[in-house]
C-alpha cells in the first residue's frame, strides 16, 4: 500500500499559523486545513477539519531543541 502525505503552511503572525494537509493512498484521499495558536511559549491551540467529516481540536505542548 502506497501512502502520500503533503503539509503545506504558512505563519500569518508571531503567534497564527495555517497548515493545508493532503493524505492519500490506495482507497481515499483527505483534505485538511489546520490552525495553530500560540497561546504561551510552549503552549498552542489547534483545530482541524477534513474533507472525510472530522474535525476537533487540541492543546499542544511543543518543545524545540537546537
Amino acid at each position: 500500500q502506497e501512502r502520500v502525505q503533503l503539509t503545506v503552511g504558512k505563519n500569518l503572525t508571531q503567534r497564527l499559523t495555517v497548515k493545508y494537509e493532503l493524505e492519500t493512498d490506495d482507497a481515499q484521499r483527505v483534505q485538511r486545513a489546520v490552525s495553530e495558536y500560540r497561546l504561551l511559549e510552549n503552549i498552542l491551540a489547534s483545530g482541524f477539519q477534513d474533507t472525510a467529516g472530522n474535525y476537533g481540536g487540541e492543546l499542544i505542548f511543543r518543545v524545540g531543541f537546537r
